[in-house]
């Protein structure tokens, strides 16, 4: 690890609009009338390229970022989302998608990786694979209704303000969960990984972001709470996910309230997770490394076991005036287990805003500026000053700070 500012050069291309913000199960837009629809068809190609510029560096390890320069780092990905209705309330859809990547220094060095879009274990062939492929069954339970836009795995129709949605197959849990419309799509919005969800939220997911399970949410006006069961990979990163739900998995559940200041529309969220699965613990890895007389380096590979992992996460987004968006992301775990699914930070505080280009004629555009503080727990910061690797971080030398 380092410490100093990176010169970072990014430029992202978007062919054809991507999947929305917590598009799985966000509230419908109000609105007088929609046309329905019985399947839907949208379809995404993005292109983002990246360079980063040499920079002194007192020492670098294993997974530090290199202090060479690195100018070709991108992704290419494309993505297909295709809809029906199979009966009243009940809707199927399907993902097939491509990419292509080349990551800055491998995916190391960081816990707040430059580009959303990268995949671990990605690489420049192009792979082909199928993203998502869930069903989706509103039941309506009146209270008035809203229209629900055509969007990517949004069929256009309406829906009662007060529902019951099950979500079930394969998907990207924060699809559901942890939504926020200024700062979820590294596609359309900010690219970094603290960015696109809570940083301490070690959502369970495969190396491509993908997990399978079910999710219920309820909404009744400014109100809505979810819940969800997913699997947790075999292993820690991995491709292969756990198909055993009732030993291994990932609970989460959140409460949103909606509400208007001043006029404009804004979202408060708490978000609670708790991941089961056999993970290495930073504290026995350095006791076993202890015991052992200290030879080599702590490793969590040798010391992993049935563990509990647990964590919270509260947000809130802010429309003021037409254009601008506010947004802050505050999340923390427990910190003592092995990073499981999504990356290395255990602590993390962060807020924007976004500005939509109205003002300039060109209403698609968006400039955004935001902070981010992602931090370490105190067990994590022992293992990797005694020289311990993690996924994405751990150069055998460590100078920690936020």
């Amino acid at each position: 690890m380092f410490h100093c500012w990176l010169p970072f050069l990014a430029t992202a291309v978007l062919l054809a609009p991507s999947l929305p913000a917590h598009a799985l199960g966000d509230t419908p837009a109000p609105s007088s009338s929609v046309d329905e629809a019985d399947s839907t068809a949208r379809f995404q190609v993005t292109y983002i390229w990246q360079r980063k510029s040499a920079f002194g560096a007192a020492y670098s390890g294993t997974n530090s970022l290199t202090p060479e320069a690195e100018r070709r780092s991108y992704t290419f990905s494309a993505t297909a989302f295709l809809g029906t209705r199979l009966w009243h309330g009940g809707e199927l859809y399907i993902n097939p998608e491509l990419i292509s990547s080349q990551s800055l220094s491998g995916l190391h060095g960081l816990g707040g990786m430059s580009n959303g879009e990268n995949q671990k274990g990605g690489g420049p062939s192009p792979i082909v694979y199928l993203a998502r492929l869930f069903v989706r069954h509103t039941w309506n339970l009146d209270g008035g209704s809203d229209a629900v836009e055509s969007g990517p795995n949004q069929i256009p129709g309406t829906a009662d303000k007060r529902r019951l949605t099950a979500t079930v197959g394969k998907i990207s849990l924060i699809d559901i969960f942890d939504g926020n419309s200024v700062a979820h799509d590294p596609r359309t919005q900010f690219l970094n990984w603290s960015l696109i969800a809570h940083g301490a939220y070690d959502y369970a997911a495969d190396s491509r972001g993908y997990t399978v399970g079910a999710a219920l949410e309820y909404n009744q006006d400014a109100w809505a709470v979810r819940v969800g069961r997913f699997a947790q990979p075999k292993e820690s990163n991995g491709l292969p996910l756990d198909s055993r739900l009732a030993a291994h998995y990932g609970d989460q559940f959140e409460i949103e309230r909606s509400h208007m200041l001043g006029g404009q529309p804004g979202k408060l969220r708490f978000l609670t997770f708790r991941n089961m699965a056999r993970m290495g613990g930073f504290s026995d890895a350095v006791g076993a490394w202890n015991t052992g007389g200290q030879a080599g380096v702590p490793n969590v590979a040798d010391v992993r076991r049935e563990q509990i992992k647990v964590g919270f996460g509260i947000g809130a987004e802010q429309s003021v005036g037409n254009d601008v968006g506010l947004f802050l992301r505050a999340s923390s775990n427990d910190g003592g287990e092995e990073t499981y699914a999504f990356t290395e930070i255990e602590r993390s505080t962060f807020g924007g805003v976004s500005l939509r280009g109205n003002s300039w004629g060109r209403p698609e555009d968006n400039v955004g500026l935001a902070y981010v503080r992602n931090g370490l727990s105190s067990a994590h910061r022992r293992y990797l000053a005694n020289g311990g690797l993690g996924a994405f971080i751990g150069d055998g030398n460590i100078s920690y700070r936020p």
